[in-house]
């Protein structure tokens, strides 16, 4: 089994002939037995991190998904945002709170804390909202039906009384309450409107709070 450790402790097993397991190329760049490999098969491929990790023998990058999540009754809520119309990635769509992919830079160093760090940069940068990645926990990873992407699933709960205030800009023109039940059912009634990995999103969020209750 390939372990992929997220946050801290946290790990999700793959196994290593997987599909998912190619996708996560990202977290063996550092490996030095995995670079001989692809030298093998290769030669002369691998001449530095920066062509292995911009290389087409290199997978699709990681995407990262955040979900704000806030308990209101006996219900739960999603920060749900709508992305610009000029947004390069499913334009003009609801779904989770923030996001991005990882880059080059984010390889470096510890990958316990990669996750956490895209999600809770992404919310800055497009929120405004700060969290710390330690608030943060990293509930699943699946490839994404459409564009065959790897996504990372990750999730902050904030209490009912926090008060959160955030800014949209260029990527998102503005974010909402929503309950998770109703995110749900409006994406499979009305796919076009939301982001393509919705469903996936919600149902990895919900699994989440099924084993963690708040």
């Amino acid at each position: 089994m390939l372990s992929v450790a997220v946050l801290g402790s946290s790990k999700i097993e793959l196994t290593p002939t997987s599909y998912h397991s190619f996708l996560l190329t990202n977290y063996l760049a550092d490996d030095p037995e995995w670079q001989q490999g692809i030298d093998q098969h290769w030669p002369g491929r691998v001449e530095n991190r920066e062509t292995l990790l911009s290389d087409s023998i290199r997978a699709n990058p990681l995407s990262v998904h955040l979900n704000l999540i806030r308990r209101t009754g006996n219900d739960y809520s999603v920060l749900v945002s709508r992305r610009s119309d000029t947004n390069a990635n499913a334009p003009s769509t609801y779904g989770h709170t923030a996001g991005g992919s990882m880059d080059i830079s984010d390889l470096y160093g510890s990958s316990s804390e990669t996750i956490a760090r895209v999600a809770t940069r992404e919310l800055k940068e497009e929120l405004g909202i700060d969290l710390r990645p330690q608030d943060l926990s990293v509930v699943d990873i699946f490839v994404s039906s459409k564009v065959l992407d790897p996504v990372a699933v990750a999730v902050a709960i904030v209490s009912e009384r926090q008060i959160l205030t955030w800014t949209t800009g260029a990527e998102l023109l503005s974010a909402t309450w929503c309950k998770i039940a109703d995110v749900q059912i409006e994406a499979q009634l009305k796919p076009w409107a939301w982001h393509y990995d919705t469903l996936d999103d919600m149902a990895a969020t919900v699994n989440f709070l099924d084993r963690h209750p708040m």
